[in-house]
């Protein structure tokens, strides 16, 4: 498995960088993790609504936020620098797992990782995710 950190780029060209992963990963290649940080940007799942944006017309202006469409499940997600996202490119039967329990799996490493820093999370009976008291640290 590879491992790529590609710094600061524009949310548009990581999702470019996804899909020619993808294609090259369902091609036989190896799976790959890329890890982007992203300008401020609020995306839009496929159950997200414009208004759900909290924050006003003239601050997007005024701030240079990109608010984009995605194909992805959820509502809004705010990305921006300082916050690494984590996108796995991977073949699951490769890892014997299905969709839920690689989920489980991402979860448990999430909490487990954080733990390690003392920092207590939970991630069950909680929205998708990992959280540490109501804020959510951790999408999946």
């Amino acid at each position: 498995m590879l491992t790529t950190y590609h710094g600061l780029v524009s949310y548009d060209i990581g999702q470019t960088i996804q899909q020619e992963t993808h294609s090259s990963v369902s091609a036989g290649g190896k799976d790959e993790i890329l890890i982007f940080q992203h300008p401020n940007t609020y995306t839009l799942g496929r159950m997200g609504k414009p208004e759900d944006i909290l924050i006003n017309n003239e601050d997007i202006k005024r701030l240079d936020i990109e608010i984009r469409n995605t194909d992805r499940g959820g509502e809004v997600t705010y990305h921006g620098p300082g916050q690494l996202v984590v996108y796995p490119i991977i073949k699951l039967d490769r890892l014997k797992l299905n969709a839920s329990e690689y989920v489980n799996t991402l979860k448990t490493a999430i909490t487990g990782c954080l733990s390690d820093y003392n920092i207590v999370a939970n991630e069950n009976d909680m929205p998708t995710g990992v959280w540490v008291q109501n804020r959510k640290i951790a999408a999946i």
